[in-house]
Parts: structure tokens; C-alpha cells; sequence
């Protein structure tokens, strides 16, 4: 993906470009724009602060993709076990969120006279 820009390097951008309209998962935006920039013949360095990532992500992104192709651009959560968050804490969450703010000030600072 370095030097010189292919004719498959500027395809494969094109086809990306039109893809990336349609993703709305921020992390897999990034992968996308990551293999862009990489195509355009960029550096880890610079896709890494353009992107504001680790040049680490940058480097994990373009060995998938080299390795795997397209589909290695995907969350591979599957493979990853169940989900980690309960629907009990997904509940309470919600439930958190529409607290008054006012009642939260208020336990804040219950909760601060309580320590001293």
C-alpha cells in the first residue's frame, strides 16, 4: 500500500469511498478510513494523526486488511464471548438518564456530607 498508487489501489478506494456512505459504526468508519488514506499512499504516522488514533490501530488495521481483505475491516465481537453489559444495567442506565438533574445535585451532595 506504499509508493506508488495502483490502478487496483485506486479501485479499491472508489469502491470504499461509495461503502463509507452508508456505515454508521464510528469504529468501522475508522477502518474504512484508515485503508482510504493507505491507499492514497499515506503514511502510519500521518493517517495516525489525522484519524487523532494510535498509529498501533493504524498498523492492526492495514494487517488485516492486507491478510483478509475487506472483511477483516469488520468487529470481530463474535469471537469475543457474550455480551459483557446486562439488560438489568442497560435498565438502570436508562433509568439514571432520566433523573431530574436537580435530584442528582442533591444526592451529590448527600452523599459528600455523608463522608465528612
Amino acid at each position: 500500500m506504499e509508493g506508488i498508487v495502483s490502478r487496483e489501489a485506486l479501485c479499491a478506494k472508489q469502491r470504499f469511498c461509495e461503502r463509507l456512505k452508508w456505515i454508521l459504526d464510528a469504529e468501522l468508519r475508522t477502518r474504512y478510513l484508515i485503508v482510504i488514506h493507505l491507499l492514497e499512499g499515506q503514511t502510519v504516522t500521518w493517517v495516525a494523526r489525522t484519524l487523532k488514533i494510535s498509529r498501533n490501530t493504524v498498523y492492526r488495521t492495514k494487517q488485516r486488511y492486507e491478510t483478509e481483505g475487506e472483511p477483516g475491516l469488520f468487529d470481530r465481537r463474535s469471537e469475543n464471548g457474550e455480551r459483557k453489559v446486562t439488560e438489568e444495567f442497560l435498565e438502570q442506565l436508562v433509568d439514571f438518564q432520566n433523573y431530574d438533574p436537580n435530584t442528582f445535585s442533591l444526592i451529590q451532595h448527600r452523599i459528600q456530607e455523608y463522608r465528612q
